[in-house]
């Protein structure tokens, strides 16, 4: 049988500060979310330090998120796009592994097909 991890969402401003709490009791698995925008958060250092806080432990961050609609590309989300592009340039991956997600996940192309198919306001 395989075990499931037990895990939590994180806001990612908050991550190195409560981390090692969840750690404290038994949490194994960390989904950081950045709601609508990475922001200023530089996330390659932001990386090191959870990586530090995480080593020995077995615990592992599962995901990277952002939400919002990147179709309407104004207000909250003027910045959803290029913050995808952030998370997934900085996901852990390769180079060579990154260029070849970033071109399976043409999020400019994904974005402009669908605001002329549903309308600019419209989620997906």
């Amino acid at each position: 049988m395989k075990h499931l991890p037990i895990g939590v969402l994180v806001k990612a401003a908050y991550a190195e500060e409560v981390i090692p709490c969840y750690l404290d009791h038994g949490f194994e698995s960390f989904g950081l979310t950045h709601w609508q925008t990475t922001g200023s958060i530089d996330l390659a250092e932001q990386a090191k330090r959870v990586n530090e806080q995480l080593a020995g432990s077995g615990a592992t961050i599962s995901s990277l998120t952002a939400f919002g609609n990147p179709l309407t590309g104004t207000g909250d989300n003027a910045d959803k796009v290029k913050s995808w592009e952030r998370l997934i340039d900085r996901a852990g991956l390769g180079a060579v592994e990154s260029a070849r997600l970033r071109a399976k996940v043409d999020l400019t192309g994904f974005i402009g097909e669908h605001s002329k198919a549903k309308g600019a306001g419209t989620s997906v």
